[in-house]
């Protein structure tokens, strides 16, 4: 029989468990047995599917550094027919992400502070003054430019 696929998934929201999919290419009419073997072939779960993918829920510390592989077998009258076995599946510590990402957190924090610290003592650096500015004249002050006699700004002399 056809060689399956197998792949993984954390579960969501728990890091100690590992979802290992087994899914076979063979459509068959009828149960199908599937095994999910450790890195010595020895079988670690097997399930009765009546379709042709099968889910294993592994733990975490036994499943970190390991080679996973899976097969599936169906009956054919009286005997049993066997895939090849799958290509290796590795799960390895580096998924889990919680110490990289705490690590990226305490650096934003240390940004952010620098950051702070920066703008505190530019603000810091700018003198203090407690004289207001000085006062400008205000609009009361000026006369009225409507009310003012018109100044001639240009003289023509007629010809003579």
């Amino acid at each position: 029989l056809p060689r399956p696929s197998i792949s993984f998934d954390f579960v969501q929201n728990e890091s100690e468990k590992v979802n290992i999919y087994c899914e076979s290419p063979y459509q068959h009419k009828g149960k199908m047995w599937f095994q999910l073997l450790n890195s010595s072939k020895d079988i670690v779960y097997e399930t009765e599917k009546e379709n042709n993918y099968a889910e294993f829920t592994i733990y975490r510390p036994e499943h970190f550094q390991m080679k996973y592989y899976c097969v599936y077998r169906i009956r054919i009258r009286q005997d049993f027919a066997d895939s090849v076995i799958s290509d290796p599946l590795i799960i390895s510590d580096l998924m889990n992400f919680t110490t990289a990402n705490i690590i990226r957190l305490l650096l934003s924090v240390v940004i952010l502070i620098l950051i702070g610290i920066i703008i505190l003592n530019h603000f810091n650096d700018f003198p203090k003054t407690k004289e207001f500015p000085a006062k400008l004249p205000s609009i009361q002050d000026k006369p009225d430019r409507y009310t003012e006699e018109p100044h001639v700004v240009y003289e023509s002399k007629a010809e003579e």
